[in-house]
Formats: C-alpha cells, structure tokens, sequence
C-alpha cells in the first residue's frame, strides 16, 4: 500500500473515532423526563365560559442535553438544560379536541442546595389543535380559530435526586396556545396544571457551582441592533380578509451586565389594515412610528428581548398609544440573527413577527 493511501486510511480512522467518541459524550449528557399533569383552562366568562368547564389531562416529555459549564453562559444560569419539550393535552372538550405540542425548552436552576433545585422551564414552539373553529361545523369554539398555533410554555419545579441517576420533580405551570390573529377567533387557550415527573440521567448530576472567582469573560460594549420582520392577520369577520404586516427596529444598546442589555430606539410599521380605518371620511396612512425602550437576556447563541413602545406617530382613533413586544433571537452567523416576537395591544395579541436582523 502506498504512502497516501495508508495517509487517507489514518485520516480516516481519526476522523471516525474523533465524532463516535464526541456523539458518544453528547449522548452521555442527555436526560429524560417524563411528566404527567391535571388542571383547567383558564375561563373565559364572557366569550366561552362553555369551553372552560373540563379539567385537562397532559404528558409532557422531555429530552434536554445538561450542560457542563465549559461554556461561559452556562456558567451565569447555574448549567441549565436545554432541548425539546413533546407534549399532548386532552382537552376534554369536544368542541376544543386535544393538543400535540413541540416546543424548544431550558431548564434554568434559581435556586439550589446540593442536588437539589428549584428550577424555572421557559420554552416556545408549535401546538396543534385537533378541532379549530369552523363556521360551519364548529362554531361554538370560540377560543382558536386554526390548526397551527403557537405554544408557550412556564414552569416552576422543584428537583431533587432518588438515586445518582434518576429524580423526582414536582411543580405547577401554564401553557398558552395562540396564532397570533393569523386566523380568528383568536382569544387564545390557557392551560393551568399541577404536575409530578422523573428525570433519569445517565451520567452524574452535576453540582451548581457559580463560579464567583472567574474574571467575566463579557465586555460592557455599546451596538446598534436593526432587524426586519413580517407577519399577517385576519380582521373580523371570521374568515374575513387578511391584511400583510411589516415593521423595522432600530434600536441602541448597551451591555451592563453578562445578563442583561439595554436597548432604547425607534419602531416603524406598515399595516395595510390601518388604511381600512376612515374618520369622517378622511382616510389615513398605513404607517405608525413608535420609540421602544426595553432589554435583551443573551444566553449563548439564544436571546430573549421585550420591548414596551409608545406611539410618537399614530394618524388613527384606536388602540392605545402603548404596546409591548416579547421576542426571540438566534444567531446565525457572527452578528446576523433570525427572529420571532409577539406584539401585544390593550392585553391582546396584535400579530406575529418573524424577522432578521444584524448587530453592528
């Protein structure tokens, strides 16, 4: 055999047993929870006090990769787990069906003493109700208007350990299903439960050492963060017409903290609705012009920002003139992210987001 080839046959060789041995210590890093749970949908007296009346069912499971502080953010949250959340609610109502949720979730401990913790699930993704409303065959739901919604989930649990290797977990939560008005009704669901779980993981359990005597590895920077985004939504009367939604950020920032980052700027719209609103016969622009003020929770490549806006610009007689953003960032390359936010008028969902941006 020649020289070259017994060169690729090494290369080879390494290059297969350098991603076994990785995908091995990822495997080796993964737990599993397994979580049952009881409770009610949050009622809604005037719209659909029918739809609140049965007490819902829900399994969770969860497959979450527990970090090991190697990274620095790791580090500030205490070593949280993060992963997929697989869920399906009986909603025990005919007129709603049932939920088939999946959802991108972190396990964050805010307090702990040795193994055990009290810890704080956060996660955002997708649910899929099996018996929308439909005007012709179910128009008593009142609550989601489409099949495709969109599924927030909080937790607050408390864990504490059975054996090295398995825990036990307890804890209340609220899970909340919405489309954003992309399709009405859209009043939203809101499930409230109790919960009881076990958590097997096959490697140890680490401690949550804070690391208090390392140098921060952040730096107190000031950036400019832009970012566009778009999103649509359905106006009254149900299957009514659907209006295109676009709006630019433009916003200032300054890190005080590895947690924390202030923002303040500017938030233009563009809502084709707005021109269907006229006022003794004069028609008014599509546009509105807002300052924003709010913050960022960076969090590795992942980003959790709100904003609260007040309308500096706003040519029409209706909602009020503050409105608030929840959103979500990931980074895709150094410096440019895509993102996902919720905008929210006078209590109610406004419509969704779904973006890009930079940070210069």
């Amino acid at each position: 055999m020649k020289w070259y080839y017994k060169l690729c046959l090494v290369g080879i060789v390494f290059f297969v047993q350098h991603h076994w041995l990785s995908a091995q210590s990822f495997l080796s890093q993964l737990s599993y929870d397994v979580n049952l749970s009881k409770g009610l949908i949050i009622r809604d007296i005037e719209l659909a006090p029918h739809l609140s009346v049965s007490n819902p069912n829900m399994i969770e499971t969860r497959i979450l990769y527990q970090s090991t502080g190697k990274k620095d953010w790791e580090r500030w949250y205490q070593k949280p787990r993060y992963g997929l959340n697989l869920s399906y609610t009986q909603l025990r109502n005919e007129q709603l069906g049932d939920v088939i949720g999946i959802q991108w979730v972190g396990d964050f401990p805010i307090w702990k003493r040795k193994k055990a913790y009290l810890g704080l699930i956060g996660g955002l993704g997708i649910g899929l109700i099996t018996n929308p409303y439909d005007r012709g065959e179910n128009h008593k739901n009142r609550l989601i208007g489409s099949m495709l919604n969109s599924a927030a989930l909080l937790r607050l649990h408390y864990s504490l350990p059975l054996s090295q290797n398995l825990r036990f977990q307890f804890g209340i939560g609220i899970t909340h299903y919405s489309n954003g008005a992309m399709a009405l009704p859209n009043a939203g669901i809101n499930y409230v439960g109790a919960n009881i779980g076990l958590t097997f993981q096959k490697s140890e359990i680490p401690d949550f050492e804070s690391h208090k005597s390392e140098k921060p590895t952040w730096e107190k920077k000031r950036y400019i963060d832009f970012y566009v985004a778009g999103g649509w939504r359905e106006q009254y009367p149900t299957n009514g017409p659907h209006y295109s939604i676009f709006n630019a950020n433009l916003t200032f920032n300054q890190r005080l903290s590895k947690k924390f980052i202030l923002q303040t700027g500017f938030d233009f719209v563009h809502n084709e609705w707005y021109a269907n609103w006229l006022h003794e016969g004069i028609w008014r622009p599509e546009e509105r012009v807002s300052w924003v003020i709010g913050g960022e929770i960076p969090m590795g490549n992942f980003a959790t920002f709100f904003q609260i806006g007040l309308y500096i610009y706003k040519p029409h007689g209706f909602h009020q003139i503050h409105y608030n953003r929840l959103g979500w960032k990931y980074n895709i390359i150094k410096g440019a992210y895509a993102l996902f936010a919720v905008k929210a008028q006078e209590g109610a969902v406004d419509n969704l987001e779904f973006g890009l941006g930079y940070r210069f």
